[in-house]
């Protein structure tokens, strides 16, 4: 995997070991996976994965072949069943608070997520950084007030932009509980993508929530068909509005649609939500992707979205940052779509900053200061710094 464009990387055989089943993949990638080291690993997919990818790679080789990584991949598993034990205590606690003082609330993302495809098997989920909570936006300054109590670190002064945050972000400031990372959501996208409507959905969403038992404990997510159009939603987010290509994500949707039964809710919803053009993007790349690893076309209720009406006004975007300017850029990459998902993000924002020079005669930060700071100083706004918690 020297070069992206190179035609003998291995892109797709990495994202093959991203929960697939070895046995229905093309044999070509079959045999391509059986050239992977555990060095490439390493290098190319995030630590956060790396426990997945490891799982199924132990799974995939033969015991004699990969002596060298069954430690390292222990050291995985027992780093993540023990994060999944301690997120899961945690969670528990943040939940009791919250019901106590009537905040309507909901885990997103993570160990429930991960916890819905793979159940109890611990070793292929994800180590997560932090803990997202989706509230009801009525009731998100409190959930944040309340929490923020248990804090023992610095927020490195996220706080100070508390109003730019409830404005115009899709949760609020990060800041930490007892130690662990928190995102409080009162949002599910930027208010700024208004041809995406389900951020006016989230009370109806919050309704419908269910509860699942992990780890002995009773903690609270959304319903099977809203975690498919949250990660629709958060795909679209990342990849078309902050060149973020995050493989689990995009493998934890295709794997949920290949088992789907009956999308006739899911139709519903989408309609309901008016998240059509985040579905038609996460169709078309389910189809992409389904095609490079099984070789057959990749077919589904989900396809009559295809003939939904589209949404056709102009939408704010004075205030995006200067990643979204690069939409246009980010589109036409000479690269298979594959290996965006492992390009470095220095990689990325060197290719991005060129395009940038080339096509608006600005560098990002300048396109972000003329675009995004003098629209947040007209309404009197402070933008916050873009460094999140470490």
């Amino acid at each position: 995997m020297d070069g992206y464009t190179d035609e003998n990387n291995f892109a797709i055989e990495l994202l093959a070991l991203f929960g697939f089943k070895f046995m229905d993949l093309k044999q070509d990638i079959r045999e391509k996976i059986g050239k992977i080291d555990a060095d490439l690993i390493y290098k190319y997919v995030r630590p956060a994965h790396q426990n997945l990818v490891l799982s199924c790679y132990r799974e995939i080789k033969n015991e004699k072949d990969i002596d060298g990584v069954k430690k390292e991949s222990q050291k995985y598993c027992i780093t993540s069943v023990a994060y999944n034990y301690m997120f899961t205590e945690c969670q528990y606690e943040i939940q009791k608070l919250l019901d106590k003082e009537s905040v309507r609330n909901a885990f997103i993302k993570g160990s429930c997520f991960d916890y819905s495809l793979f159940r109890d098997d611990a070793r292929r989920f994800k180590i997560a950084r932090d803990i997202d909570i989706l509230v009801h936006p009525d009731d998100a300054l409190k959930a944040y007030q309340l929490l923020r109590e248990y804090s023992c670190k610095t927020d490195g002064g996220l706080s100070n932009y508390l109003q730019f945050y409830q404005r115009f972000g899709h949760h609020y400031p990060e800041f930490d509980y007892k130690g662990i990372n928190i995102d409080i959501h009162h949002r599910i996208v930027w208010p700024y993508m208004t041809q995406i409507g389900i951020n006016y959905f989230v009370p109806e969403i919050l309704k419908r929530s269910q509860i699942m038992v992990i780890n002995g404990k009773e903690l609270r997510t959304v319903d099977a068909d809203d975690i498919c159009l949250l990660l629709m939603c958060f795909i679209y987010k990342d990849q078309v509005y902050a060149h973020d290509y995050n493989p689990y994500n995009v493998s934890s949707l295709l794997l949920r649609l290949m088992n789907w039964d009956n999308y006739s809710e899911m139709i519903e919803r989408i309609k309901k939500y008016n998240i059509i053009e985040a579905v038609k993007y996460c169709i078309q790349l389910c189809k992409y992707l389904y095609m490079k690893l099984f070789g057959k076309d990749f077919v589904s209720e989900l396809d009559s979205c295809f003939d939904f009406p589209a949404e056709t006004y102009e939408y704010i975007n004075q205030f995006r940052s200067h990643a979204i300017y690069t939409n246009e850029v980010i589109g036409y990459f000479n690269m298979p779509l594959e290996n965006r998902y492992f390009m470095s993000p220095q990689d990325l924002e060197s290719y991005v900053y060129e395009k940038m020079i080339c096509k608006y005669k600005l560098s990002p930060q300048e396109l972000f200061e003329q675009r995004v700071v003098k629209f947040v100083e007209h309404f009197g706004l402070k933008h916050p710094p873009t460094q999140r918690l470490l």
